[in-house]
């Protein structure tokens, strides 16, 4: 139920909004009408909610017109838990002898308590004689907001401490007494402030009777409140018409384990595209099978001259070389945001003539603060003029007289900046520095994703690239690059894609065994480490068996193909419940189903939460969100992410699933559906082609 919160102050307006609002609260303390005008609103209106905040009215104003509203039919009125004794218990007896709800709030404008505070707020309310328990806070980040959200869970062990013989005492049906002797409160709780705005509808999935919206913008009464027409979309069934797979439909209904060919890594491909538009003459890529991202950086370099053309799974790119790349103004890179680092270096060379290069894309990669990017640009010597960090980038650099002028192009010869935001930018920065006329020292301080920085090195050596590297871990890392080298042309095969690969291995881990096909292993890849966590998180141990070519047949789970052999387990009992991914984040998402698969009460801690929020989505509040509605239990304190494997099933009950946009949420939620007993339906499925368009046909039983 959505409830329109309600302040109009013309009085004719105020009763032709009220009667478009199937449930409305109407905050008489705003509106400043009579009492009788009050009367006349409430009169009629049959799921009215009333409010009176005493700041803004006097107490004999207040319980005048909150006893009228009551008297004329109020189905809510809303007390807050401040209000004077004597006040509260006269509301109260009032509200229950006319059949009227007591809702009893609590409001924090400034932030969020710790758990058990708001624990001991949910109490005194009850204490109080609330039907329904308000508990509204500020959220200033998500763990703020995923606390508050707690309180659903201990509402409901609240609620279990009635006696197992309740009904047989001869209590009246539906009346239910917790540990205060009171009936069951409904509860409504949920986060102000854009970092809980999501709060607000998930409160819904997690038993709160309703929700507040504003009719439109410029009517919320409080800060990231949705309007209706916002909150409706979010509800509507309609809006989410793809049902993912079930287990009888996938390639894990058979009675042996599936095998499955990954395609190729969009990160080794984004860099070896651009490599090759660098080098002079014809690279050739192998083991090729294009995605939105990687199709995004073939449009580049064929706006910067390359030649590209494929047969079959291999891709030829010619080119002149990088000197033959300038005189363009402007670059577009999609939605990727490895593509658009990666470019803001480059775009300070090409612009080392003179003028200025708009960088831009399109879709979720407009939304991504990429501030640190800037600065470093800045740092390096080079010109960036932004919206507060977000794109387009105007980028510009040198004087005019080119390379052999002032300072390397126009670039400082040692470059320092914190590598704690992003690698990315590190690896634009290695990927252009070799290409000045001079020697390049580039520091970056508090480095992070270090293994996606290696996988740059190691494409950057296949080109003919040379960096030398200087480790003072974890607190900075030193690159020098000589100056004057030429990128070669060069014949790769594009490595299998790890973070592609990590949904079926943890589906085949928990699903009773999978067999991944020629994959690399020691590939640099940040999300090999997928074989590592499975021994760790459920005890598995991969099998593998290498081919003639070098790469292996990994085997995963508890039957190997064809064969009958029961995988090895490490032991019976996990070693431990702690895992970072501060250098794998994309592995969050099915790392976070797989823990939430784990049963018993102990919690599993996954590190790295907080470098989330600059993804497709904040990955934190969507994870959280959307394995929160499947009924998993999770909190959110700082960087680490806290999950529980006790389940609140809800069988037969269907999901709506939001992707928010993100191929890897999206991902997460079609291995969710193999597992549970309940239907998903998903609002997007066009996003997975944005790493993996073959996903769900690799998926997809033949």
């Amino acid at each position: 139920m959505i409830c329109v919160s309600v302040q109009e102050k013309d009085f004719a307006r105020c009763r032709q909004v009220l009667a478009g609002c199937r449930m409305a609260e109407l905050r008489g303390d705003l509106c400043g009408f009579t009492t009788q005008q009050i009367g006349e609103l409430v009169n009629g209106h049959p799921n009215l909610l009333y409010t009176h905040r005493l700041a803004g009215s006097s107490l004999a104003t207040a319980r005048e017109q909150v006893t009228a509203a009551i008297m004329k039919g109020a189905k809510y009125v809303d007390i807050e838990i401040e209000a004077p004794v004597d006040y509260l218990d006269y509301i109260k007896a009032y509200a229950r002898a006319n059949g009227c709800k007591l809702i009893i709030s609590y409001h924090n404008f400034e932030g969020t308590q710790s758990l058990e505070e708001l624990q001991t707020i949910y109490d005194i309310c009850r204490r109080k004689g609330a039907d329904i328990v308000k508990i509204v806070t500020t959220a200033h980040n998500t763990s703020d907001a995923a606390r508050v959200m707690q309180l659903y869970r201990y509402r409901k062990s609240d609620a279990e401490l009635v006696p197992d013989n309740f009904m047989e005492r001869g209590e009246e049906s539906g009346s239910l007494s917790n540990s205060f002797g009171e009936e069951e409160a409904s509860l409504v709780a949920f986060c102000m402030g854009e970092a809980g705005k999501f709060t607000r509808h998930l409160c819904l999935h997690l038993g709160a009777p309703y929700t507040y919206a504003a009719l439109d913008a410029e009517s919320a009464t409080a800060p990231g409140q949705y309007t209706v027409a916002q909150m409706e979309e979010l509800l509507n069934r309609s809006n989410y018409p793809y049902r993912a797979l079930g287990l009888e439909e996938s390639i894990f209904c058979g009675g042996e384990a599936p095998s499955v060919q990954i395609p190729c890594s969009k990160s080794i491909a984004q860099r070896a595209i651009l490599a090759a538009a660098l080098a002079c003459g014809t690279t050739i890529l192998e083991n090729f099978e294009p995605c939105n991202d990687s199709a995004g950086a073939l449009e580049v370099i064929k706006g910067l001259g390359a030649r590209v053309s494929a047969e079959g799974n291999v891709l030829r790119i010619e080119s002149a070389g990088a000197g033959s790349l300038k005189g363009i103004s402007r670059i577009f890179t999609g939605e990727s945001g490895l593509l658009t680092r990666l470019l803001i270096p480059l775009s300070a060379y090409l612009c080392a003539d003179g003028g200025e290069i708009e960088i831009t894309g399109t879709g979720s990669i407009l939304k991504r603060n990429m501030g640190e990017s800037v600065a470093a640009l800045e740092a390096a010597g080079a010109h960036c003029t932004s919206n507060g960090g977000f794109l387009p980038f105007k980028v510009s650099c040198g004087d005019g007289k080119g390379l052999s002028g002032r300072k390397n192009g126009g670039l400082v010869q040692e470059i320092e900046f914190s590598g704690k935001e992003s690698s990315q930018i590190v690896s634009g920065f290695l990927m252009m520095l070799p290409l000045m006329e001079k020697d390049s020292t580039l520091t970056i301080t508090e480095p992070t994703s270090i293994p996606y920085i290696d996988l740059t090195l190691r494409v950057l050596g296949q080109f003919g690239i040379v960096v030398e590297q200087e480790n003072d871990l974890p607190r900075k890392i030193v690159y020098r690059i000589p100056g004057g080298q030429q990128y070669s042309p060069a014949r790769i095969y594009l490595d299998s894609d790890w973070s592609s690969a990590a949904n079926f291995a943890a589906a085949g881990a928990l699903l009773g065994g999978i067999e991944l096909k020629e994959m690399p292993l020691c590939s640099a890849q940040a999300d090999e480490r997928i074989l590592e966590i499975l021994e760790v998180l459920l005890g598995i141990q991969p099998v593998k068996k290498m081919n003639s070519n070098g790469l292996y047949n990994i085997f995963i789970g508890s039957r190997v193909p064809g064969s009958g052999k029961v995988g090895d387990r490490v032991q019976e009992k996990i070693a431990a419940r702690s895992v970072s991914l501060r250098d794998c984040p994309d592995l969050f998402p099915i790392v976070a189903l797989l823990a939430c698969t784990i049963p018993g009460p102990e919690e599993t801690i996954l590190e790295g939460a907080e470098r989330l929020a600059q993804k497709e989505s904040n990955r934190a509040e969507s994870i959280y969100t959307e394995l929160t509605k499947l009924g998993y239990g999770i909190r959110i304190e700082g960087d680490r992410m806290y999950i529980c494997g006790d389940r609140e099933k809800k069988a037969g009950e269907t999901i709506l699933g939001c992707s928010y946009n993100d191929h890897r949420i999206a991902m997460m939620h079609h291995i969710a559906a193999l597992l549970g007993e309940r239907e998903i339906m998903l609002d997007n499925i066009k996003c997975i082609g944005k790493s993996f368009p073959s996903f769900l046909e690799r998926l997809k039983k033949q």
